[in-house]
């Protein structure tokens, strides 16, 4: 659909709620289109033209909902992988400041726990933020705790100083373009 990737549920979601509203439906080459008669064709092609709209809004969805697919894709492929995990938490850090971690791996016989922030846009101010989290929540921690970014570089290439800021502060990343990596990180043995 125009490059547009309808690869799971939220977003096959997204396109149905944007669809039905018309009265689009979707052909077997993924064309859009409407079935009318003589009486109400100015009417159909109408709500093709607001559909077509509509998911073209897709391709410019709030950074909030496009964080939310791509976590959601890290999500899938964490369950398609048999990776064990627990997600969506709220560890409180030294400075008494709540911070959400979007996945933790319980410590192992091999390997200690594991946290991890999704980025879908990779910027200094996102890295920033992480890295203070990591950083806050790690003194309060009686476990020996290993801190993940796991970033989209697939729209975007993302910048060395990005990388290079991770790692100084001892923070492992993982580019989406890599994911096979998540195996020997996040697998329990």
């Amino acid at each position: 659909m125009s490059g547009f990737e309808i690869n799971t549920p939220k977003r096959d979601s997204i396109l149905k709620i944007a669809l039905n509203g018309f009265g689009v439906k979707v052909g077997n080459s993924d064309e859009l289109f409407v079935d009318a008669t003589n009486n109400n064709i100015g009417q159909k092609k109408h709500y093709l033209l607001q559909a077509i709209l509509a998911v073209n809004d897709m391709f410019n969805l709030a950074q909030e909902t496009v964080y939310s697919l791509f976590k959601e894709d890290v999500e899938l492929f964490f369950r398609s992988s048999g990776i064990i995990f627990s997600k969506d938490l709220k560890l409180t850090g030294k400075s008494g400041f709540d911070h959400n971690i979007d996945f933790l791996i319980p410590q192992s016989k091999n390997k200690p726990e594991r946290l991890i922030k999704t980025i879908n846009n990779a910027k200094k101010d996102t890295v920033l933020s992480s890295i203070m989290a990591f950083n806050d929540i790690n003194q309060l921690r009686e476990t020996k705790t290993q801190n993940y970014v796991v970033y989209n570089d697939i729209e975007k290439e993302v910048s060395k100083d990005i990388i290079y800021a991770l790692e100084n502060y001892g923070v492992k990343n993982i580019p989406w373009s890599k994911k096979e990596l998540c195996h020997s990180e996040f697998t329990l043995n």
